[in-house]
């Protein structure tokens, strides 16, 4: 037996594979890695995200940051 390992990002590549693999009659094992940031920290930045595209947020322009 021989393993390969491929880092697929791209949902249209990864079904691609799969489609080959099962022509190929050959077993694939999917392992999710999980994201090495904390999701707390995550969820903070998603929600200012979302506060900002609702207008609850200001932008101040980089010139200004130290007036």
């Amino acid at each position: 037996m021989t393993a390969i390992t491929l880092h697929l990002t791209n949902l249209k590549d990864i079904k691609q594979v799969e489609k080959l693999a099962k022509k190929l009659n050959v077993t694939i094992e999917k392992k999710e890695e999980e994201s090495p940031y904390d999701p707390v920290f995550v969820a903070k930045i998603l929600k200012s995200e979302e506060d900002m595209k609702n207008g609850l947020g200001k932008k101040i322009a980089i010139k200004d940051l130290w007036k």
